[in-house]
């Protein structure tokens, strides 16, 4: 059991440094909660082209709130402050249920690039349907197994293994526009974020990635918080 609850807080203790902005708002606009990347982000850092905010639900289907997803600016990104694995960390309820609900890939890599903890998106999207089938993998695995481009998997791990030589995150935004006879129909954005994780020795012993698509899908998507959590996003009184 001992062993069982520390793999559970390191985990814990990783989610808490992905490369992306998570915060979320009352119906008044109040912020309610955020992660560590949103505290230490200024104004010039940010791009709202470059976020996806989606609409918080309650179970009756009543707007409660919005929650956002930001990646900031590559050219800020690289001059980030790198995180370290200590004690600062605690179990945040309301980030752990952000983590496995989101529709934002989040994924944690171990130093030789292998998949030890991912999300449900994440496993969507690696075409696995548990963290069982998730982990032990790289993304040249994944690549194999679906058939994906093996050059653009390659490209993707040429990243990795650059991120963990100099220990500088990357991030990186695409927007695509699609054309039905010749006639623009929707845009689609694709962001992604890598930051590696230190140890108190400055060594990089994990890589931290989040990835989402911002289009019309992605935005129809309800994002519904349980009654039991309601309180605790809004900060109300049980």
């Amino acid at each position: 059991m001992k062993n069982e609850n520390q793999t559970n807080q390191k985990s814990i203790n990783l989610r808490n440094h992905f490369p992306i902005m998570i915060y979320w708002m009352d119906r008044g606009h109040v912020f309610r909660g955020s992660n560590l990347e949103t505290c230490r982000i200024t104004s010039e850092m940010l791009n709202p082209k470059h976020s996806l905010k989606l609409p918080m639900f309650n179970k009756y289907g009543e707007v409660i709130g919005l929650i956002a997803f930001q990646i900031p600016n590559n050219a800020f990104a690289k001059q980030s402050v790198n995180f370290f694995i200590g004690n600062e960390s605690q179990n945040n309820i309301n980030l752990q249920f952000v983590f496995e609900n989101a529709p934002v890939a989040f994924w944690i890599m171990d130093k030789n690039g292998v998949f030890i903890d991912g999300n449900h998106q994440a496993f969507r999207a690696a075409g696995v349907n548990s963290l069982e089938e998730f982990n032990g993998k790289t993304m040249l695995d994944f690549a194999a197994m679906n058939g994906w481009a093996l050059e653009e998997a390659q490209e993707f791990h040429n990243i990795i293994q650059q991120i963990l030589q100099t220990g500088i995150e990357e991030s990186h935004v695409e927007t695509s526009e699609y054309y039905n006879n010749n006639e623009p129909t929707f845009m689609r954005q694709s962001a992604w974020a890598l930051r590696p994780i230190l140890n108190a020795d400055c060594q990089v012993i994990a890589i931290a990635g989040a990835s989402f698509f911002n289009d019309e899908q992605t935005q129809n998507k309800q994002f519904i918080i349980p009654e039991n959590k309601i309180a605790g996003f809004l900060g109300q009184k049980q």
